[in-house]
């Protein structure tokens, strides 16, 4: 069984990128930071400098996903580099990393066909959705999703 996610012991996690930090790239993370006693090492490194060559940049993209525990694919970054993303996908299934992909963050527009086929799991723009998937896919915690209502009767 493996150890549960706590500070000592964080979910190693990349995020997809092209080696900038888009809108969506930022937005996964603001999930993150929110979520209480979630912790995490970002294996993503989308500031360093972007690799001269096509397999000099597999080479970095493999560094970065080998050392990860879960993978987040974001469908909204497809259409600007698919041949990257199905390379990212590839590679974490060849190394039994689960794969999340995101969808488009506010279209409705389809996960490419090639994303789908290789995903653990298909996420909606949800925090509490994501860190459940992480938690799961990630370390194979069973989460319990549940909702707590409070009221009072009047």
């Amino acid at each position: 069984m493996p150890a549960p996610i706590n500070q000592a012991n964080p979910l190693r996690l990349f995020v997809s990128h092209d080696w900038q930090e888009d809108e969506d790239y930022h937005r996964v993370f603001e999930f993150l930071e929110a979520a209480d006693y979630f912790y995490y090492r970002n294996c993503a490194r989308p500031e360093a400098l972007r690799p001269l060559t096509a397999e000099a940049i597999r080479e970095a993209l493999r560094a970065e996903i080998g050392a990860s525990e879960a993978v987040v694919l974001l469908a909204g970054q497809y259409s600007k580099n698919a041949e990257r993303l199905q390379f990212m996908s590839t590679f974490a299934q060849s190394i039994r990393k689960p794969v999340l992909v995101m969808r488009h963050f506010g279209l409705a527009a389809p996960i490419p066909g090639p994303l789908q086929q290789g995903a653990s799991e298909l996420l909606d723009w949800d925090g509490r959705a994501l860190i459940a998937a992480l938690r799961h896919h990630g370390r194979g915690e069973a989460i319990g999703k549940w909702d707590t209502v409070e009221f009072t009767l009047d």
